[in-house]
């Protein structure tokens, strides 16, 4: 049986794929290797992936880049020395990311490999955008973007608004709500709120909402499906 694979370096090549490197054991003949590797996407409470299980039969093979993975996810990563006797039985890996304080903690078991791939911001807008309209206010909630839509940790959001549909105005707030006042009265404001994510800044935005000022003494308004 072969001894274990050593010095397993893992590191980042694009937001969705990683490249591996590895050494051999000596004085081994060696048919092939098996890359095994699985996820869970980052701060999502996703199950966690299938193994995927990647034949190299190239016995001369020192390297490998593992493609069209996930963003911003976590990966346990395993190389297997193969031959007729059988295979190795654990391998070496750092764990590293794409941060200033990667760590680079050298383990003797199987790989785990924490990779923050993302690459823009958050890739929708958040969803069920409604406003409640006043006299001269008007309030706007939404809820948070989808898990996998993220594309890194959500540390705000912007709003953008105005008059029809100039958006001529904009507001980072961190609560997935937001009161504007001193509002015309009887006029129709627009909104669209966007995600930021704390690596690439603001992500899409929402389809616009409207929300029109009432007149005093008129019943407030609700608008949940005002969608320009």
């Amino acid at each position: 049986m072969p001894g274990p694979v050593s010095q397993l370096i893992a590191s980042e090549t694009t937001s969705t794929s990683i490249n591996l490197t590895w050494m051999v054991p000596e004085n081994i003949f060696i048919d092939r290797f098996e890359v095994t590797y699985n996820y869970t996407v980052k701060r999502c409470p996703a199950p966690q992936g299938a193994n995927v299980t990647v034949n190299i039969p190239d016995s001369t093979a020192r390297t490998h880049i593992l493609e069209n993975l996930n963003e911003d996810s976590t990966y346990r990563i395993t190389v297997t020395a193969i031959n007729n006797e059988g295979s190795t039985m654990n391998t070496t890996t750092v764990i590293t990311g794409t941060s200033s304080n990667a760590c680079m903690c050298v383990m003797t078991q199987a790989a785990i490999l924490t990779m923050y791939l993302h690459s823009i911001g958050a890739s929708s807008g958040p969803s069920n955008v409604t406003v409640t309209a006043g006299v001269t206010n008007i309030s706007i909630q939404w809820n948070e973007v989808d898990c996998v839509e993220r594309n890194g940790e959500i540390s705000d959001y912007s709003v953008r608004y105005g008059l029809n549909s100039s958006m001529s105005q904009e507001i980072n707030v961190t609560n997935r709500s937001f009161s504007i006042d001193r509002l015309q009265i009887r006029t129709s404001y627009s909104f669209e709120v966007a995600a930021v994510n704390i690596s690439h800044g603001v992500g899409a935005y929402s389809s616009a909402v409207i929300g029109t000022t009432v007149v005093p003494n008129g019943k407030q308004s609700h608008c949940t499906v005002c969608v320009l």
